[in-house]
C-alpha cells in the first residue's frame, strides 16, 4: 500500500481537478470585483465621472472573465481544434 510523504500532501491543491480551482477563482473574481468598484466609488465625490469609472471598470473586468474563459476553453481543446 502506497503512503504519501509529507511533501507530496504539500504539495497537493485543495480541489481534485485544476478546472475546479479555475471556476472558482473566476467567480470570486466575478464577485469581489464588482464590491471593490463600489467601495472605491464611495470613496470618490458624486458626479458624472463616478459613475463613468463605474461602468468603465465593470466593463473591463467582464471583459477579462470573458478573456480567461476563452482562452480556457481553447486550452481545453488543446488548441488543435481551434
Amino acid at each position: 500500500m502506497y503512503k504519501a510523504t509529507l511533501q507530496e500532501l504539500d504539495m497537493s491543491t485543495s480541489t481534485n481537478k485544476h478546472s475546479k480551482l479555475f471556476y472558482g477563482a473566476i467567480a470570486a473574481v466575478a464577485v469581489i470585483a464588482p464590491m471593490g468598484l463600489v467601495a472605491a466609488a464611495g470613496t470618490m465625490p458624486e458626479s458624472t465621472e463616478t459613475g463613468q469609472f463605474i461602468v468603465s471598470s465593470f466593463g473591463a473586468v467582464l471583459g477579462l472573465i470573458v478573456a480567461a474563459l476563452a482562452v480556457r476553453a481553447v486550452y481545453s481543446l488543446g488548441f488543435s481544434k481551434a
